[in-house]
């Protein structure tokens, strides 16, 4: 995620950090639950890092209930704002998911929840996860599904393969998200897998509450998977 193709991202997040500090609680829950069930290991003291963070609700969630040494790194100044207030401390830095301001090889586990269809570039997402992250360390994420951007592609006929940016209407039709299109491909790809042994893998649909269902069909909303790093 570049500085030429984030510039969107940020002015959106900046734009309704307000709203979207309480909705993210309120709506997704279940998401939110789900992804904690991946954190099933050892993780006291450990050092985590949350790639866009946003405003730190689940950094905190972390550092209390499962004794994380949390960092953050979130593109919104506003929203890092939110974060470092929240935690009490600066734990947060404003960053991008292709440069991100920490070392080589400092964290046990890195996460990101619903930020990776954000970036323009999952490769460049990846090579900065497998720079900071420990060799055996964790990386979970959990993500947009593909079908769930083909579908409300909005030019017909609609191209799986062509990246765009995708609006997708969330939190009962109150706010428009601009995300980037990707494929599975992209996120299992040969950098991927030469890095990383999947642990977990898991497709849900959301709730019509989260994200708007296209002609109120049923499908798979979001993905999210546990990785060890070789």
């Amino acid at each position: 995620m570049t500085k030429d193709t984030n510039v969107y991202t940020v002015d959106q997040y900046n734009g309704w950090a307000d709203e979207h500090d309480w909705k993210t609680v309120k709506y997704d829950s279940e998401s939110r639950a789900l992804f904690y069930s991946f954190l099933n290991f050892e993780t006291k003291g450990k050092k985590l890092l949350d790639v866009a963070c946003g405003s730190g609700h689940d950094l905190l969630h972390y550092k209390d209930s499962f004794g994380f040494d949390v960092n953050g790194v979130d593109a919104s100044d506003k929203e890092v704002a939110f974060a470092n207030k929240r935690l009490g401390e600066d734990a947060v830095k404003v960053g991008l998911s292709d440069a991100i301001p920490f070392e080589d090889k400092t964290f046990d586990v890195v996460v990101s929840k619903y930020a990776p269809q954000a970036f323009n570039s999952i490769e460049d997402f990846y090579n900065e996860v497998i720079r900071v992250l420990k060799p055996g360390g964790y990386f979970i994420i959990l993500t947009t599904h593909p079908m769930r951007q083909f579908l409300e592609k909005s030019v017909k006929p609609r191209d799986y393969f062509k990246k765009e940016v995708v609006v997708s209407w969330i939190y009962e039709h109150t706010i428009p998200l601009k995300e980037w299109s990707h494929t599975f491909n992209e996120y299992f790809s040969p950098l991927f897998l030469d890095n990383f042994i999947i642990e977990q893998f898991y497709e849900k649909a959301d709730t019509k509450e989260c994200i708007e269902h296209i002609d109120g069909e049923s499908y798979p909303g979001y993905f999210l998977f546990r990785a060890k790093k070789k």
